[in-house]
């Protein structure tokens, strides 16, 4: 079914294919990122797929591997909810190829469509790393039914792309990946973010937003490839407990 799929999409031979007992990720490495097309099984008997890419060397340090990483959509897309029929959305699900069968024309001419170019929307790993400093601070950072405004995405053709990481942690993996390949650039820009939002308040924290910033520095300097102390001391300072005696 994978090769008939991927045959009717139009796209090249991965290079490498991972399979799980409910998903099959189908990798392709390029120009240091690792651009991942995902098939899942959706209600019984439906299929359903999915498009991110990430750092192809960055992201493995990062613990839980989400840190430098972007998820696509479709313009217009909408996720499913508790009254939607997912066979009617774009990109919701599709009946499930079964062998000797054609497979569905739906999820040939979609599939057609969208793959490739989510496949290929970064040319490279400094174009991800601009990404990273794309969220709006005044959105919430998860990913969910917000999404459909594409606030904080790039769109390129029908095409969104949308860090997974927050704001405040974006400047900081931005700066990561700026110094560990050397794109002065990229670090510029990530410091002009941070200078422009500094004393913004990030929802939820009641902190300015250079001490989130800080924050995850700190946190982050534990696996980072490069020094960050000079944004981890924005963080806010620990009171040391007074020794007490008996």
């Amino acid at each position: 079914m994978l090769k008939a799929l991927l045959a009717a999409w139009e796209v090249p031979a991965p290079d490498e294919i991972v399979r799980s007992q409910a998903s099959v990720e189908v990798r392709y490495v390029r120009s240091g990122v690792r651009r991942t097309l995902g098939l899942w099984a959706g209600r019984p008997g439906q299929l359903g797929w999915d498009v991110w890419a990430a750092d192809e060397e960055l992201n493995g340090l990062a613990p839980g591997g989400w840190k430098f990483m972007a998820r696509l959509r479709v313009k217009g897309e909408v996720g499913g909810t508790a009254d939607s029929d997912p066979e009617q959305l774009c990109r919701g699900e599709y009946p499930w190829p079964l062998a000797g069968e054609a497979l569905d024309s739906r999820l040939v001419d979609e599939g057609r469509k969208f793959v490739e170019p989510m496949l290929w929307f970064f040319e490279d790993r400094a174009d991800l790393g601009r990404l990273l400093l794309a969220r709006d601070p005044h959105k919430p950072w998860w990913l969910g039914p917000e999404f459909a405004d594409n606030t904080g995405s790039w769109q390129r053709g029908e095409i969104f792309a949308q860090p997974v990481s927050g704001t405040s942690a974006g400047v900081v993996l931005a700066v990561i990946l700026a110094r560990h390949t050397g794109d002065e650039e990229l670090e510029r820009l990530a410091m002009n973010n941070l200078s422009d939002m500094a004393d913004h308040i990030v929802d939820g924290t009641g902190l300015a937003f250079r001490t989130v910033v800080g924050s995850y520095a700190e946190e982050f300097q534990e696996w980072s490839s490069v020094d960050l102390s000079d944004l981890a001391q924005l963080a806010p300072k620990r009171r040391r407990r007074r020794a007490t005696t008996t």
